[in-house]
């Protein structure tokens, strides 16, 4: 059985990068997602190649702190 420290630690880990993810991909949506429409002067950021590779990386670092998140858990 796995100790409960090792199953915080993994969460908070997996925890940590979803947040990273999401608020980096705020940065191109939330403007536009927020209740009520826009907020006034909450311009998106445009979506450039490099965006989307720093994306890509921040969402399989999340996927991968799942992963372990579960592991962890199986054992």
């Amino acid at each position: 059985m796995v100790d409960r420290e090792r199953i915080n630690a993994a969460q908070n880990a997996w925890r940590d990068a979803e947040k990273a993810y999401q608020d980096e991909t705020a940065k191109y949506v939330d403007a536009w997602w927020l209740d009520g429409g826009p907020t006034p002067g909450a311009e998106p950021e445009p979506l450039t190649h490099e965006a989307l590779v720093v994306l890509a990386r921040l969402r399989g670092v999340a996927q991968s702190a799942l992963v372990a998140y579960r592991d962890v858990l199986d054992e």
